[in-house]
């Protein structure tokens, strides 16, 4: 196949996201110097206080830790004034936004209310300047929005995002408006949430009431080396401060598409698994698809996609989710009694309709 990359110049701006498929933060003498000094000391103490009763008490995601991560360490700052800046959308909605991909990118998060139709670009600001943007891509599942910077701010840097992450290590939330990090937890993935059915996985984020309110939506989700794990979305879910995260592997799929294919959407493998299992056991596999291609066959149970472990037909979901279009997958199923590695080149369900109706007038 050849290489599918192009330059970044020949980006043009877009109108329409993706197609949509069905399913899913003086003076003082002698003692007034003292008891000033002991009033300046136990001001200093107390946050260190209640962080340690709050960890006690488990309730350490609504304590302010900054700069700390659990095991007593200094959180890599990465998440820098060159990483992150303002949106200021068109109706004067201001939500976070991060450097990602490259030093002219911005990932934003669009507001609910605002209609994508006749979308007009934001400014991004940082400090006291605001900078001109053009839209790229949007996301119709995340509502993520791509911009390009018209002229970018001087020493911006990507914010690096991991190629995975355990949702059991801890988070921290970087707050444009303090600069502090609040600690987080990672709850679990949902694919459905309360009876609804999401139209796609987000990480269900514990954050705490006070991270929460200091922490605007697209608000970055850092983990203990300083790489991106997600961004924050917009919906409270509860009063125990949980919300949704869009997680890093989806920034990444669409940074990573945009890069090479100048598009980006969900991707078709060809393969359907059995709606009565719980179980990710293969049904059907069409022809001439990715799933085809790579050998998949009708019985495989898949039990890992690109390493990480899958054991339910929603774990498959929300990893195929992540997959990039163009770039190859490596599949561990259980065929018989022996485990296989199989490799396959996802497309984008785009491109597979246009075939489709190309091929059948």
């Amino acid at each position: 196949m050849s290489d599918p990359v192009r330059a970044r110049n020949h980006l043009r701006p877009v109108s329409s996201g993706t197609i949509r498929v069905r399913r899913g933060w003086c003076h003082a003498g002698g003692e007034r110097c003292a008891c000033l000094g002991l009033i300046v000391l136990l001001l200093s103490v107390s946050p260190l206080i209640q962080a340690q009763s709050g960890a006690k008490d488990g309730n350490s995601p609504d304590t302010n830790l900054p700069e700390k991560n659990s095991h007593g360490g200094n959180a890599q700052d990465t998440t820098s004034d060159r990483s992150l800046f303002e949106v200021i959308w068109r109706d004067g909605t201001v939500h976070t936004a991060i450097c990602a991909g490259q030093s002219d990118w911005v990932i934003a998060l669009l507001p609910r209310d605002i209609d994508r139709k006749g979308l007009r670009p934001p400014h991004v600001r940082t400090g006291n300047r605001k900078f001109g943007t053009e839209i790229l891509h949007i996301s119709d599942f995340y509502r993520l929005c791509l911009l390009r910077f018209r002229k970018a701010p001087d020493h911006t840097e990507p914010i690096p995002i991991p190629e995975s992450f355990s949702q059991a290590e801890g988070i921290f939330l970087r707050s444009l408006a303090t600069g502090t990090l609040y600690r987080g937890r990672v709850a679990g993935k949902d694919i459905e949430y309360q009876g609804e059915w999401l139209p796609c996985p987000l990480l269900r984020v514990r954050l705490g009431r006070e991270g929460h309110s200091f922490c605007k939506p697209g608000t970055p989700l850092v983990d203990e080396s300083g790489h991106m794990v997600g961004i924050l979305t917009d919906r409270m879910l509860n009063a125990r401060g949980e919300t949704h995260a869009i997680p890093g592997s989806v920034i990444r799929k669409i940074l990573w598409e945009m890069k090479h294919l100048e598009k980006s959407g969900p991707v078709w493998i060809g393969f359907s698994c059995h709606p009565q299992s719980t179980t990710p056991e293969v049904m059907r596999v069409h022809d001439e698809s990715p799933a085809a291609q790579g050998g998949l066959q009708p019985g495989d149970v898949i039990v890992s996609v690109n390493g990480n472990r899958v054991e339910t037909f929603r774990d498959l979901l929300g990893a195929i989710h992540c997959l990039p279009a163009a770039r190859v997958a490596r599949l561990r199923v259980l065929r018989d009694i022996h485990e296989l590695e199989i490799e396959l080149e996802p497309r984008l369900a785009e491109d597979r309709l246009t075939t489709r109706v190309l091929n059948h007038p």
